[in-house]
């Protein structure tokens, strides 16, 4: 096991020394391109969810990949402890304004590591972009 993880931490490190972004290993493109691909209308919503963890979205694979295996390629956490969601439900049950008033609680938060503050608040805002052109 810990010869996996030093394997993966060198991987890591290659990858982000050659200045390549890493690839979603379910669906190809790369990590955090799945909004451009959605805010350009390159992809529909119902082909795609969202990990209700780190806000990213991934192209559904339920039909080639159980849900029982399916691992959020940002964050990495298990379909187990938290299911998925599909993004057109997401967005259902959030609307612009409830998603423009999670961005301010968001932006008031202190304390949490700048770099993620920002990715949150990004992600946030392409999802009040898309629930707008919904």
């Amino acid at each position: 096991m810990l010869d996996d993880l030093k394997a993966m931490l060198e991987n890591f490190f290659r990858i982000s020394r050659k200045g390549e972004k890493p690839l979603d290993p379910l669906n190809g493109y790369t990590v955090g391109k799945g909004y451009e691909l959605l805010i350009s209308k390159q992809a529909k919503i119902g082909e795609w969810s969202i990990c209700q963890i780190c806000l990213e979205v991934v192209e559904n694979r339920t039909k080639s990949l159980p849900d029982a295996y399916w691992c959020c390629p940002e964050c990495a956490s298990e379909a187990i402890e938290l299911q998925y969601m599909p993004l057109h439900t997401y967005l259902s049950k959030n609307t612009s304004e409830s998603l423009k008033g999670k961005l301010q609680d968001w932006q008031q938060k202190e304390n949490i590591v700048p770099s993620y503050k920002m990715l949150r608040e990004q992600r946030l805002q392409k999802l009040i972009e898309l629930s707008c052109g919904t």
